[in-house]
């Protein structure tokens, strides 16, 4: 109990050292570091992981020491002096009471068939291996939760200021309108009901902020009353650094946790069903024991014919064999075990082509957001060359004002249109780090123009 009490302790202190020293600005690394140590979901993957790897010390150790056992018991007992031949005389009174204490140490060595206690090892082994892949989807699955509402949270205050933005372009605008004269009835409803359909993106975009802010914290580990922001100043695509990406999958397919979990599962199925035949097999052992016993108050009986449960010292070592006859219940355990080895095994080549699959469709998806992307960054230069020349005209001619707004409203929607295709580029670059096992291709890259 007392290590468990100094770990939490420690645990404790650690967290709330770590908490004081936290920045109050984080880049997108520093955010999937700190949900390595603070989300609950992974820290669980890494305490199962820690009792898998308990149970292995434990396996490790019962193969090579024996089992031992200590009992000790103690009380009183009556007082009773003489022997067999000389009993007390009043064998019916009250006697006084006396102390009495008996202690025993056995010693258990299994040494045939020693191939078993091995295969347990094996699976233990192989557990842990488990563990480890559970623990590495598990953080894969939060990393790729976290640079989604990363992303997200930057969107969303690219779209709020946006909307500001656009609200000080109206807001000039109709400035404008009510002080002209020669300008007709329905440019002004023109420009309220842009003004109104901007207080909506507004109103959307902060709530939207809020959402996803509140989401990002929530799945790193932080209150949702953190000060943490984020340090980007903006929503960037992200800046890819490996060149053969297929060539990446066909290295990293192998190393998905779902595969080594499989493959862990298999082994130590495996071992089992071994270990299950070796239990039709006789278990020889070497034994031994020491057996002490003391009451002071009643006489040593060193006639060797009379046993003597209060007073005695003896031991010995032996060798013994031991066989469970309990055969229908060792043929169950053997088609369990056998079931479930061949249940892992078959689904091996489908998911081994659900993987392939899945890598090919994150690859598919990649390439395209990226298309997509260029795309909209063609589209946003006309659409700003567009609105640049829309106003040049309008200096020049009140009159066009309605081109204006038509030029303003075309590239308001193909700038909010550009952020949420980075957006969409950027979880694309996500999804396909989680399916390359967790290997990271990206970094931020704020150089950007924005």
């Amino acid at each position: 109990m007392k290590p468990i009490f100094l770990i939490l302790i420690n645990s404790f202190v650690l967290s709330y050292l770590y908490a004081s020293e936290l920045p109050d600005t984080l880049n997108l690394q520093q955010f999937l570091v700190l949900a390595e140590k603070q989300n609950g979901a992974v820290k669980s993957a890494n305490w199962n992981k820690r009792i898998s790897e308990a149970e292995l010390s434990k396996m490790k150790r019962l193969r090579i020491l024996p089992k031992l056992r200590l009992k000790s018991e103690s009380g009183i007992v009556p007082d009773a002096k003489g022997d067999v031949f000389n009993p007390p005389a009043d064998t019916l009174g009250v006697r006084p009471l006396g102390p009495f204490n008996r202690t025993q140490l056995e010693a258990v060595q299994p040494i045939y068939p020693i191939s078993r206690g091995k295969k347990f090892l094996q699976a233990a082994i192989n557990n842990v291996s488990i563990a480890e892949a559970q623990y590495k989807a598990t953080l894969g699955q939060v990393n790729y939760e976290i640079k989604k509402y990363y992303h997200a949270t930057l969107l969303a205050r690219d779209l709020s200021n946006l909307a500001e933005r656009l609200r000080s372009e109206i807001s000039s605008r109709k400035e404008e309108v009510e002080g002209a004269t020669s300008l007709t009835i329905s440019s002004t409803y023109e420009l309220n009901l842009a003004s109104l359909e901007i207080d909506a993106l507004a109103r959307e975009a902060r709530d939207q902020l809020a959402v996803a802010k509140q989401a990002l914290l929530v799945s790193v580990g932080l209150s949702l009353n953190d000060e943490t922001i984020i340090a980007a100043n903006f929503l960037a695509p992200l800046e890819i650094h490996k060149e053969n990406l297929f060539e990446l999958s066909e290295k990293t397919i192998m190393q998905r946790p779902e595969w080594q979990e499989l493959q862990a599962g298999i082994a130590a199925t495996k071992a089992l069903h071994s270990a299950a035949l070796d239990a039709f097999k006789p278990e020889v052992y070497i034994a031994g024991g020491i057996r002490y016993a003391i009451a002071p108050g009643r006489t040593d009986q060193h006639n060797p014919f009379v046993r003597d449960d209060f007073n005695s010292f003896g031991g010995g070592i032996f060798l013994g064999v031991k066989q469970s006859l309990e055969f229908h219940l060792m043929s169950a355990d053997i088609v369990k075990a056998e079931a479930h080895y061949k249940q892992l095994t078959s689904v091996e080549e489908g998911l081994e082509n659900m993987l392939r699959l899945d890598v090919s469709e994150k690859l598919n998806s990649f390439h395209r957001e990226k298309d997509n992307l260029n795309n909209y960054v063609k589209r946003r230069k006309i659409a700003r060359q567009w609105l640049k020349e829309a106003k040049e005209e309008y200096e020049f001619d009140p009159d066009t004002l309605r081109d204006l707004i038509k030029a303003l409203e075309k590239w308001a929607e193909i700038e909010r249109e550009y952020f949420e295709q980075i957006y969409q580029f950027n979880l694309s670059v996500a999804a396909l780090e989680k399916s390359f096992s967790n290997t990271i291709i990206s970094s931020e890259n704020q150089d950007s123009l924005h």
